[in-house]
């Protein structure tokens, strides 16, 4: 799609189904967790080092990239936060 959906119209919904559905069927790592709430999405990444940790958000992260670019989506960094649950 290059013109979108007015927001709130019927077909706004099934639409968005249509394209999220395959990052929501995609096969993530067994240390991820990808959830979807309307456009909404959220990663839970696993990892026993902070080190391996990084390595896997960028790696989800670069996957979901693609996924976007593909579906001629853009990813808004100004809306993208993070939060680190683990020992202090």
């Amino acid at each position: 799609m290059s013109r979108g959906c007015p927001q709130g119209s019927k077909l706004e919904l099934f639409l968005w189904n249509l394209i999220a559905n395959s990052i929501l069927t995609y096969s993530w790592e067994s240390h991820m967790y990808f959830q979807a709430n309307a456009d909404d999405f959220l990663f839970l990444i696993n990892a026993p080092s902070r080190k391996l940790f990084e390595v896997r958000c960028a790696d989800a992260l670069k996957q979901f990239d693609d996924w976007a670019s593909e579906n001629s989506l853009k990813i808004s960094v100004s809306k993208t936060t993070s939060m680190v649950f683990g020992k202090p």
